[in-house]
């Protein structure tokens, strides 16, 4: 019996030496187990947005091709596409790890170059700049704010055109990039101003250069601008007797008797705010108008008729009032008329 006892006693004590307690052996097993987890199951905790686990190189490799050492790849498999983000594909993983071994060998591409910022209307503007890749990479370029007037070609980058007068004024924040498909590199932003050009106005026409008294007289030259600009219209030595339109460059009016006489050195020109033209100088002559004289039946009566000193129709006359009488023989007739005297 006490054979028996000391038996079970001895038996006891073994197991507690070797520490076979369950509760050790249950712990041991789950951290063995969490560190024999695979490289799948990672990938899928990383996917999932466990920031805790991270993955080697070497481990990568057990699954897909080309994982480089010392590259950290927990981000990019975090970010991937996948079809199902739960269970994502062999194929899947290996894109993941192909871009960021193509971004991590890739060298930017490189561009320089100084735009001209200023052009006049009308003449070709040009600029290409200067690009190149130490990868030998195909290169692309584009354009951010192009000008409406110009035209960009994404091979090589020119920026070119012809701005016409409408286009005047300036386009900011002008940039021109180049990318070899994953980096890309910029100019610096630039602007370009479109710089008018103005065109002096033309101005064209032949006035009359005699007029009747009592008669009405009129004369519009005619004037045009390439630019559109308004016009305004002046005169120099204008006749007394007459008026001047500045927005139509018309001069006329009707002259008296009074104004017979000569103007000269009337000059007419037009301005586009910021050049001049103008028609050659030119003199209006106003002429005397004699009416018949009266009838050829003899009467007489007087007229108390102003007649300015001096004024002369066939000959000088200075008078201040006349008689006004005809004969019928032909031989001689006195007319009074409009305060100047025609003796025939």
């Amino acid at each position: 019996m006490m054979k028996h006892t000391l038996m079970a006693i001895l038996m006891i004590f073994a197991l507690n030496a070797c520490g076979g307690g369950g509760s050790t052996v249950d712990s041991n097993t789950t951290e063995e187990t969490t560190e024999l987890a695979t490289p799948m199951e990672k990938i899928k905790e990383i996917i999932a947005g466990d920031t805790t686990i991270t993955i080697s190189a070497d481990e990568l490799n057990t699954i897909i091709e080309g994982a480089l050492p010392g590259v950290d790849y927990t981000e990019a498999l975090r970010n991937g596409s996948y079809t199902d983000r739960s269970n994502p594909t062999i194929e899947e993983i290996q894109t993941v790890i192909d871009q960021v071994n193509e971004q991590t060998s890739n060298h930017a591409p490189t561009i320089s170059g100084t735009p001209a910022t200023a052009i006049l209307i009308d003449t070709p503007y040009s600029f290409t700049p200067t690009a190149s890749d130490t990868d030998n990479d195909r290169l692309l370029f584009s354009i951010t704010n192009k000008p409406s007037w110009a035209s960009f070609d994404t091979a090589t980058g020119e920026l070119g055109g012809t701005p016409l007068n409408e286009d005047a004024g300036v386009t900011s924040d002008i940039v021109i990039s180049v990318s070899d498909g994953i980096a890309t590199a910029s100019l610096p932003a630039f602007s370009i101003e479109v710089k008018k050009i103005n065109h002096a106005p033309t101005i064209s026409g032949t006035p009359a250069t005699t007029v009747d008294a009592e008669s009405s007289y009129s004369f519009t030259p005619t004037a045009s601008d390439t630019d559109n600009d308004r016009l305004l219209f002046s005169i120099t030595n204008k006749p007394s007797w007459a008026s001047f339109d500045t927005a139509t460059g018309e001069l006329g009016g009707t002259p008296l008797n009074e104004d017979a006489g000569v103007t000269s050195d009337i000059v007419i020109s037009v301005s586009d705010g910021i050049a001049t033209a103008s028609l050659p100088a030119f003199s209006i002559e106003v002429k005397y108008t004699v009416a018949e004289c009266g009838s050829s039946e003899d009467k007489g009566y007087a007229v108390a008729t102003p007649i300015p000193a001096g004024k002369k129709i066939s000959q000088v006359v200075e008078s201040t009032s006349i008689r006004l009488w005809h004969t019928s023989d032909g031989i001689r007739k006195i007319c009074v008329i409009q305060g100047h005297v025609a003796v025939e």
